[in-house]
């Protein structure tokens, strides 16, 4: 959600509190457990919407099958979403199995997520237009009763999902869920520094059962490697299956060379500009002159973009940074407004933050070939080999398409 956001939000919760010091807010806060609650409430911004990636769901009532077939008959399989946010993931993935041909029974559905106030909203499970989109919502007219300018979730899929508050990062949560045959653990991973995404993949290894699946994003998928995970053959490549400890997992071969492209844009020298050659949407511009000034003055979103974009091109990097915050604050995100974000973060040398606007980028955009080029070049000069070797081999398939 950015510094500044956070910022105000523990702020406006101190105030709030009755507390004008920030440090006695904090030590309120590790005094009592509530007021942590509330600052979490606040902070979490949801964002979800219903039958999100269809590919996904078109997959899951096969795994489903084959999960009966290898042995469970008779015993309800059983799915976890987490997180969960408001409750249109949990309650997609029984909308899936019931239009499938599942029973009610058959299936038993978690949704666990840190927010209070998304779970509340979740039991009640009405929701408005911001919650149906893309083309395909003829499901709601089959499991929704219309109320008012709304929509309530039907009992049949109410019974099939059940809710409740957790963290990923605690240690307890594991043993208290139990192990599943399908987690799902999308847009959460992607977020995470290396420590936090550690605990994360600790206890994700006790939630999925052996041969269980577990089911990320594009974007998130080279963060699975090394995990007790390899991908799920015939499914996409946002699936893993659990494999026995201890057993060989499936690695692809290192591809025989990569892109020239990425041996130039690889180089450790993340501080130079990046070249005209490389347009941050991977498309050619219609740049504005170079003298351009020093406010955008087309405001629209295509053109802010240009005006950000050559600001970047002139090393201007501070004008290309306002510009972008300016775009956020006004537009929906884009994946190229947050893939040129990472290119000043790169130029800046600041790898951390670089990935991270990259990944993003590759969220909403995850055949977003630069970003995947600039992506693997951080993870390269941080260390994190496996991972850039899988951001490099997503890139060849994508050139090569």
């Amino acid at each position: 959600m950015g510094r500044s956001i956070l910022d105000r939000v523990v702020r406006e919760r101190s105030q709030a509190a009755g507390f004008k010091d920030l440090q006695d807010y904090a030590t309120h806060l590790q005094n009592t457990p509530s007021a942590i609650l509330e600052l979490i409430d606040a902070t979490v911004v949801p964002e979800t919407w219903f039958c999100r990636d269809l590919q996904i769901f078109d997959s899951l009532a096969a795994e489903v099958r084959r999960v009966v077939r290898s042995g469970k008959r008779g015993k309800a399989s059983r799915l976890l979403s987490l997180p969960c946010s408001t409750g249109e993931e949990p309650y997609s993935i029984a909308m899936c199995l019931l239009g499938a041909g599942f029973e009610s029974d058959g299936a038993m559905i978690e949704g666990v997520d840190v927010c209070r106030r998304s779970i509340a909203l979740a039991q009640r499970g009405i929701y408005g237009r911001n919650s149906f989109r893309g083309e395909e919502t003829g499901f709601r007219e089959r499991f929704f009763a219309p109320e008012g300018t709304r929509y309530q979730i039907r009992d049949a899929v109410r019974s099939m999902v059940r809710f409740r508050c957790g963290n990923i990062l605690a240690a307890e949560l594991a043993s208290e869920l139990g192990a599943f045959d399908v987690v799902f653990c999308r847009n959460v991973l992607i977020y995470f520094d290396l420590a936090s995404r550690d605990l994360a993949f600790g206890t994700l290894s006790r939630l999925v059962r052996e041969g269980g699946l577990l089911i990320v994003t594009p974007a998130e998928a080279p963060l699975v490697s090394g995990w007790g995970f390899e991908a799920a053959d015939g499914l996409p490549i946002s699936c893993f299956r659990r494999v026995a400890p201890g057993a060989k997992i499936k690695t692809p071969a290192a591809p025989p060379g990569f892109p020239r492209a990425f041996n130039a844009l690889g180089s450790t020298n993340a501080r130079a500009p990046m070249p005209r050659s490389m347009p941050f949407s991977g498309a050619p511009l219609a740049y504005p002159p170079a003298a351009a000034p020093q406010k955008p003055t087309n405001p629209t979103p295509s053109g802010l973009l240009e005006q950000a974009a050559q600001f970047a091109d002139d090393g201007k990097l501070d004008e290309a940074e306002r510009i972008c915050h300016e775009f956020l604050k006004s537009h929906a995100p884009q994946a190229e407004v947050y893939y040129l974000m990472g290119l000043v973060c790169d130029a800046r040398g600041k790898q951390v933050e670089a990935g991270s606007f990259y990944r993003k980028t590759l969220y909403l955009s995850p055949t977003h070939y630069e970003a995947l080029v600039h992506l693997s070049a951080v993870l390269e000069i941080r260390g994190e080999k496996a991972e850039a070797l899988l951001m490099r081999q997503r890139a060849i398939r994508i050139q090569g398409k």
